[in-house]
């Protein structure tokens, strides 16, 4: 019986010793001829040593082929593990420790099908079944795996349709211990970006519980390697740049989104180019502190926001659409059904999103606007802009201060207070100083056909809005501005404003142009345009001080808009030299400006006034005894007042025509008698009382008042308009510079423009 035990044992350890020796070499045999039968694919191996005894396998130079068998789809160098067998028995899975060296894992996407789905569907049921046989053995079994090793592995991973590409070298993973139950497993990550950067993470995971810590570490992430994920939302062509960023997450993944997350983020050398390659944005520093976020909660609070050396380019197309709108790609409609679900009652109640920051502040930041949708481009550069905020809450009132510079020499200073959360409730002050007038030419060509040459200006606003009414009071100080010639192919919307005249006339003895203009308006109107507003103010300005430049120029009492003149009379009143006398201080103290007096007679029965006073002043002279040919004014003005009667003046006239040897007339009635004697006199009177007219005013203000020839002209209308007109007789009044002139009877914005002309 001992014989037979021991020849039992014998065979038994023989056995042992076969399979132990025998495994190895056949787990190999299978690997490297089976493995379509096993996963699907060809595997090979070049070692495999499997101890039974001490539970220890190790395989050295493992291949997984892609589907195709033309290139490896997982490589590794070793793979080296060992358990504790003997620990089965008391239903316990003991890893002592796993080591893997030389992990190279390629991943390919195509659309949804990645180069592993064949695996997935190889394992799969044939029938799609979920149900699972499951073995209930009444025993709970224990698993514990220590030292858990991956070291130097590579992954890269190429998705086809983007054309993108992402490689992690220098894997290494570390888990001291993956447990089971409600103990934390602490797992280590690490693995360089074939592009640039390094991410470090550390977890600590309760498997039973869910609750875990993360922690993560990003170092000098090179995001050009994010660039065709950008593309895939935004519109840019190229994006590049660095990010660093420290985050600590603590959660449960039970319920993902209720999680706490802090740490820090920076940018460094971020850069993006439009879908042409234009300069989009770009920043040279972004520090972002972050002392707690909490989706679930609806709440992120920093503790400071750092951007340093910013700039955006801003433009907007001829069509009106900026570039910033276009920056982020709409949505393609999913067309694929979708099982309607019930709705999940919303946790937050609508709770708004909650925003503070501790410190904010902005510095060297530049923003570069181009306008095509004007008829002239427009095109202007803020620099140096700085913003600093402190106790930022979203929700709650705000107060910021923001300087900039504006072009070349320009400066801003803006002061605001108010809540991003509730926009019908704001006050902002602004202070603009020595902005170049010219910069903003189109604009100006934009609403009155008219470029703007130079000049400088100070600008100061205050605006509070309040229940959505702004109430806004402006300042506007400009220096020495100048406009060029109008455009009159354009027809801008406010192309009756005289720009030219007008600035002119609104300089004072130093150059300057001072306006106050209120805007009152309410924003949400669509009608509301807070510029279109500034515009028409300063038009309307312009409009009122070119009608009548006398009274803005001198304080006259009345608007000089014309000369009367007694047709009959040679002599002025002292009003009208009054009138004349304020026209020639104007000239003087705007010498630019030139002033040209028309006059305009009304013939129609002057003739016949004329050919009566004459007849009467011969008759008058018939009864005196010291007759004179030529009257004083005095003489002339009593003359008229006279009456006498028709009968005497007729038998007057009868004598007259027999002694002028005009017999045969001298049975006409009284008017046919007096034109015969006095037409060709009144004729030659009212071209001798014209040209004195002219010439009285021309000595007054030339001679006299010392204005020079060139700025001062006295003329006549021509003689086809003059037998035309049918008003008063007066001098009309033409105010002209450099080129631009106007008549100043025309006060209304549509007869301004057609008095409004350009020499």
């Amino acid at each position: 019986m001992k014989k037979f035990l021991i020849i039992i044992a014998s065979v038994v350890v023989a056995l042992v010793a076969i399979v132990c020796v025998a495994i190895s070499p056949a787990a190999k045999y299978v690997v490297n001829n089976y493995g379509p039968d096993i996963i699907g694919r060809q595997m090979s191996v070049q070692k495999v040593g499997i101890n039974l005894l001490s539970g220890r396998v190790r395989i050295q130079d493992f291949k997984l082929q892609e589907d195709d068998d033309t290139l490896a789809f997982v490589s590794l160098d070793e793979l080296d593990t060992k358990a504790n067998l003997w620990r089965l028995l008391s239903h316990t899975v003991d890893i002592r420790y796993v080591r893997l060296n030389g992990l190279n894992a390629r991943v390919i996407q195509n659309g949804r099908d990645f180069n592993f789905d064949d695996i997935i569907e190889f394992y799969s049921s044939p029938e799609d079944s979920t149900e699972v046989d499951t073995l209930d053995t009444g025993r709970v079994w224990n698993i514990e795996i220590n030292d858990i090793a991956f070291n130097q592995g590579y992954v890269s991973y190429q998705d086809v349709v983007l054309d993108a590409s992402l490689g992690l070298r220098n894997l290494n993973l570390m888990i001291p211990a993956l447990y089971f139950s409600n103990r934390n497993s602490d797992v280590d990550i690490e693995f360089n970006f074939d592009e640039g950067g390094t991410l470090r993470t550390h977890l600590a995971y309760s498997m039973e519980q869910g609750d875990f810590a993360l922690h993560v570490n990003l170092d000098s992430l090179n995001l050009a390697s994010l660039q065709p994920y950008v593309m895939q939302s935004f519109n840019v062509g190229s994006f590049e740049g660095s990010l660093w960023a420290v985050v600590d997450l603590i959660g449960n993944l039970n319920h993902i989104m209720d999680f706490d997350a802090s740490g820090s983020l920076n940018m460094a050398h971020l850069a993006a180019t439009d879908l042409e390659g234009a300069p989009l944005a770009s920043v040279d520093t972004l520090h972002v502190g972050m002392k707690n976020l909490s989706l679930l909660r609806r709440n992120c609070a920093l503790d400071v926001v750092y951007l340093n050396g910013a700039r955006v380019a801003v433009e907007m197309s001829r069509e009106g659409e900026m570039n910033l709108a276009g920056l982020i790609k709409e949505s393609a409609p999913d067309t694929t059904a979708v099982e309607s679900v019930e709705p999940v009652a919303d946790t937050t109640d609508n709770k708004p999103f909650a925003l503070t920051i501790g410190q904010l502040s902005l510095s060297g930041i530049g923003v570069d606007y181009t306008d095509y949708s004007m008829h002239q481009p427009f095109s202007y550069s803020l620099s140096n802009i700085t913003l600093h905020s402190r106790n930022f809450d979203l929700a709650g009132t705000n107060r910021a201060m923001m300087t900039a510079r504006l072009g070349k020499a320009g400066r801003a200073n803006v002061s605001w207070s108010g809540s991003l959360h509730n926009l019908n409730d704001q006050k902002l002050n602004l202070n603009v100083e020595n902005v170049r007038m010219a910069d903003f030419s189109p604009f100006c060509y934009e609403y009155t056909s008219y470029p703007l040459t130079g000049g400088n200006m100070t600008f100061s606003s205050d605006n509070i809005v309040s229940n959505s009414r702004l109430n806004s009071n402006n300042k506007i100080d400009v220096y020495q501005c100048t406009a060029g010639h109008k455009d009159r192919s354009y027809k801008a919307e406010y192309s009756n404003i005289p720009v030219r005249m007008g600035l002119y006339l609104l300089k004072d003895m130093d150059e300057h142009v001072k306006m106050e203009i209120p805007v009152r308006g309410t924003l949400g109107s669509p009608e509301f345009s807070f510029r279109k507003i500034i515009f028409k103010a300063i038009g309307n300005a312009m409009l009122k001080v070119v009608a009548s430049p006398f009274v803005f120029l001198k304080g006259a009492n009345n608007g000089i808009k014309d000369i009367p003149v007694e047709p009959t009379s040679a002599t002025f009143t002292t009003q009208q030299y009054e009138s004349l006398t304020t026209i020639a201080e104007a000239i003087k103290a705007k010498p630019e400006m030139s002033v040209t007096l028309r006059q305009h007679i009304n013939t129609n029965g002057l003739q016949e006034q004329l050919e009566q006073m004459a007849l009467m002043r011969d008759y008058h002279n018939s009864l005196t005894d010291k007759p004179t040919e030529k009257l004083s004014p005095m003489d002339t003005e009593r003359i008229a007042t006279l009456s006498y009667p028709s009968a005497e003046l007729d038998e007057f006239a009868k004598r007259c025509l027999i002694e002028k040897g005009m017999a045969a007339d001298t049975t006409a009635n009284l008017a046919t008698k007096r034109t015969k004697l006095y037409a060709s006199q009144a004729a030659a009177q009212i071209e001798m009382l014209k040209t004195s007219r002219n010439r009285i005013i021309h000595d007054f203000v030339v001679t006299q008042q010392g204005v020079a020839d060139s700025l001062f002209r006295v003329e006549n209308v021509a003689p086809e308009v003059e037998a035309a007109y049918k008003g008063k007789s007066r001098y009309t009044i033409e105010v002209a510079i450099g080129g631009e002139s106007t008549l100043l009877e025309e006060e209304s914005e549509e007869s301004s423009e057609s008095s409004t002309t350009e020499q």
